[in-house]
């Protein structure tokens, strides 16, 4: 699977290397678990967590309107959970990060100057995971964590002029990201455009 996508990038930015537009980007992501089977757990409380991202987006134009959408990035996907004392017996946090090598796989249609809207998938390959336990629980263990995670991207970007950009956009775990928990983000980036 991954080789499939590497050859299909290199193929999109191959052919249409002469009509790329780079940008630089700097992310805030909202990241939101969803634990299978937690529902009907009292006592454990998932939180939402905030993360940073960094990275270099590419349009590599089809047609006139059309752009395969894609670049390079490292983004930081963090979130908790919570145990409550007056049910479990216990009380304390676990703190969850993964660090992630980003490539974006989607396209783009640019709606009008200003304006663009772009949907596809992302390959997110796993560079590095932690765990910090507080309260009363010493260790903390990430079960099963998925080398490879793939979420569905919609979203919109806005040129406030040629130079400075927002992109914004809603990212659904089709994946897990670690046994039974998948992640959905929203993302806010900072555009700076290189032409």
């Amino acid at each position: 699977m991954l080789k499939f996508f590497l050859v299909f990038a290199f193929l999109f930015q191959s052919s249409a290397f002469a009509d790329t537009k780079l940008s630089i980007m700097g992310s805030l992501l909202y990241n939101t678990p969803e634990t299978e089977d937690l529902d009907d757990v009292d006592g454990i409380e998932e939180k939402s967590g905030l993360g940073f991202g960094v990275g270099l987006r590419a349009l590599m134009g089809i047609s006139d309107q059309l752009y395969f959408r894609s670049g390079a990035g490292i983004i930081q996907k963090n979130f908790s959970y919570e145990v409550d004392d007056d049910v479990t017996g216990s009380s304390g946090d676990f703190d969850l990060s993964f660090i992630y090598l980003n490539i974006p796989l989607t396209m783009y249609w640019k709606a009008s100057p200003q304006v663009g809207l772009f949907g596809g998938t992302a390959l997110n390959a796993k560079m590095s995971d932690d765990c910090d336990a507080s309260g009363d629980f010493d260790t903390c263990t990430i079960k099963n964590e998925k080398a490879l995670v793939f979420p569905l991207i919609i979203g919109f970007d806005f040129s406030f002029n040629e130079k400075i950009g927002l992109e914004v956009s809603y990212e659904y775990g089709l994946t897990e990201t670690a046994k039974d928990v998948t992640v959905n983000t929203a993302v806010a980036s900072f555009l700076y455009h290189l032409d």
